[in-house]
């Protein structure tokens, strides 16, 4: 025996029929929670949003059906269906989603206060004269804390009065007394639960953007970004003075720490040539081989010989230019003299000298080590100069990119 199909009303399917076409006609597809939504805030929305957004009521069932029919032909549309919850209301539209909860959040409309719900503000009922005529709500008013009074036949409230805080549960009181001065603390908007638009499907958390946070975050990023150019000394057009201020800054900061040299032109000074070694080598050995505290005994007896000291030395130091110095015969200390025992001893000075036993360390402070430390000198200034002159071509670069 077979099944019996179940009944579809001609209804149902031309609902379905229509939910598909708005479905495909629209960039933007959605669900909103309308469940305890009064009517008129609903009716007040659809009236202020008619051009921008289309709001279908109708069964849940149905819409999950039109949705499994076109699965193939939305991309996303599954994933939107999982949304569905409470009492939904499609949301159609072609406006870019934020904008669209944008319009939304801008649409809320007031509504009264009921028993049990949390007061979204202060709840203030302010000084002023009432529509109330004299009567038992004087009372009323009274035991409400309110201070109230009777001028020109009606009821004047004497003091602002806070009848519920803000987080505090609104009571049945505060209800009635919220009703008798038309008061409507509560603010009621749509609750979006998701918008798919080409195949992204944003949640309601998503969208509901505090826009003055954005802005601050916005604010407080162009401010991390100026702050991050000028350290890094990105040119800018908004930046560009405060960078060459920061060049001008650095180089004064610089040749402040520099201290002051004077700048002297020092000659350089050829290395000796080969015929004028005689000759230094001549004066070191004066130096070395005639000391100063015994020149005085020195100059008396030299006087007594045929040659004097400058002459020897100066035939001592041509035999080594020509390679006619030899080594003197060994003598017993007993035969050689003092003048003789100068000579031999500069005999074989010159004689290591020429042959590299003797180091120019030996000899003091020559002329390569004046050499080295005037050239310290001046490598120790001209690394001083280029500092200074780095900061100020780097101000330079920074104005020419201008």
């Amino acid at each position: 025996m077979k099944k019996p199909k179940a009944f579809v009303s001609d209804y149902k399917k031309e609902e379905v029929k229509t939910i598909k076409g708005l479905l495909k006609n629209h960039k933007v597809v959605g669900l909103a929670d309308i469940t305890g939504f009064p009517s008129p805030q609903l009716q007040k929305i659809r009236s202020n949003l008619k051009d921008k957004l289309l709001i279908r009521i109708t069964k849940s069932r149905l819409i999950k059906l039109s949705m499994d029919e076109l699965k193939e032909e939305i991309k996303g549309i599954d994933r939107l269906k999982e949304s569905l919850e409470g009492m939904p209301a499609l949301l159609l539209s072609n406006q870019e989603p934020f904008k669209l909860a944008k319009s939304l959040s801008k649409s809320k409309s007031s509504a009264p206060a009921k028993a049990g719900q949390i007061a979204p503000k202060d709840l203030i009922i302010n000084a002023g004269p009432t529509s109330f005529a004299p009567g038992p709500i004087i009372g009323e008013l009274g035991a409400a804390g309110l201070k109230a009074g009777v001028e020109g036949g009606k009821i004047v409230i004497k003091e602002d009065k806070v009848i519920a805080k803000k987080g505090d549960t609104i009571t049945p009181k505060i209800v009635d007394l919220l009703s008798k001065f038309k008061i409507e603390p509560m603010e009621i908007g749509l609750k979006i639960t998701s918008l798919l638009e080409d195949g992204t499907l944003y949640g309601g958390n998503v969208l509901s953007i505090d826009e003055k946070q954005y802005i601050n975050n916005l604010r407080q990023a162009h401010s991390d970004a100026f702050a991050l150019s000028l350290e890094i000394g990105y040119i800018t057009k908004e930046n560009i003075e405060l960078l060459i201020k920061k060049a001008e800054i650095g180089a004064l900061a610089l040749k402040e720490k520099l201290p002051a040299v004077e700048e002297k032109v020092e000659e350089k000074k050829e290395e000796p040539k080969l015929e004028t070694q005689g000759e230094s080598i001549k004066e070191q050995l004066k130096e070395n081989i005639f000391p100063k505290e015994e020149k005085s005994a020195r100059e008396n007896t030299e006087a007594t010989k045929e040659k004097p000291a400058e002459n020897i030395v100066e035939e001592i130091v041509k035999k080594a230019e020509t390679g006619e110095l030899k080594p003197e015969e060994e003598k017993t200390k007993s035969q050689i003299n003092p003048i003789q025992d100068e000579m031999r001893k500069a005999e074989e000075f010159v004689k290591g000298l020429m042959g590299g036993e003797v180091k120019s360390e030996d000899l003091g402070k020559g002329a390569v080590e004046l050499r080295k430390e005037k050239q310290n000198q001046r490598n120790k200034k001209e690394k001083e100069d280029k500092e200074f002159k780095e900061a100020e071509k780097a101000a330079q670069n920074i104005l020419k990119k201008i």
